[in-house]
Order: structure tokens, then sequence, then C-alpha cells
């Protein structure tokens, strides 16, 4: 069931450039902010259409310095025909005070899958981003230098709190 997603167990994936811009919205603004969103998924494990593992995420307005990334624990799901929803939770000493939903599907670029994913999340201000996760290993320059951040893939997890 499923085996054609076999692949994804021990991935990792990342956003490139061209699709870090997100976007960020308080109830008192008239426009949203527009934010640079750099996140990482390392999938550990895939059975039967299911898949689990770690998220590092960091999200901050243009201009800015960015910061450290936001730990979550990721579990999702993935269709034969190649649907895509994903459940996002924050690891933090107080417990999930909030989770975030993502939804798309497997497209293939250039013979490769892709994620293309929408997300939302908030309570006091609203995130929303869309974008193309592609796949990535050591010695690709991806996995050396992600976009929008001065971290490598290993840096970008391990400044989370999670091991590669």
């Amino acid at each position: 069931m499923n085996e054609q997603w076999n692949f994804l167990e021990g991935s990792y994936w990342y956003v490139p450039t061209e699709y870090i811009l997100a976007t960020q919205m308080a109830a008192t603004d008239t426009e949203p902010s527009l934010m640079t969103d750099q996140t990482v998924w390392q999938i550990t494990g895939y059975r039967d259409g299911y898949f689990w593992g770690n998220c590092a995420v960091l999200m901050y307005a243009n201009g800015e310095e960015p910061g450290e990334p936001n730990s979550f624990k990721m579990i999702g799901s993935v269709t034969s025909d190649g649907s895509v929803q994903i459940s996002f939770m924050p690891i933090n000493k107080l417990g999930a005070a909030l989770s975030t939903s993502g939804w798309g599907k497997m497209v293939k670029q250039n013979d490769l899958w892709t994620f293309e994913m929408q997300m939302s999340s908030g309570s006091t201000e609203l995130n929303s981003h869309w974008a193309f996760m592609y796949a990535t290993s050591e010695g690709e320059p991806s996995w050396n230098q992600l976009p929008g951040v001065d971290y490598s893939v290993p840096e970008f997890l391990e400044a989370a709190g999670f091991e590669i």
C-alpha cells in the first residue's frame, strides 16, 4: 500500500530561495508583513501512506536579523495520488499550545519529487506560506547552506534541538 512513497523515510526537505517569502498579519494590520520562512523537514519514518519526523522553522520579518529556529514534531499522510496533509506540533516545556496544518500534493519537477505545500498558523498573528519543498542530502549545495538563513541542514536541525 502506497509503496511509491517509501523513499520519504530518512529524507530531508527544505525551502528553496524562490519560495521563502511568507506573510504575517495581526488583527490590527491593514495588510500583511512580508516574512522569510525557512523550514526543514527530517522525515524519520514512513509506513503505508503515513510519515513522521522533525521540523525546524525560522520565520523572521524581511530586513530583520534571523534568530534561532523553532522545533516541531510532524506527522502526515500521503495518498496514492500524491495528496498530502501534515500536522505540526510545537515542542515546548509548557506543552503544545497551537498546532499548524499543511496541505498539498507531491509534484514532479525536473524528474524529482517535490512537496507543493500550503500552511497556515497563528492565534494573535496569522501566518501563511506556500512553497515547493525540495529534497536535499549531504554533498548538495542546499545541504551546506540553506537559503535565507546562515545554517547548514545539520546546524539548523541541531539549533532546533534535533540530532541528525
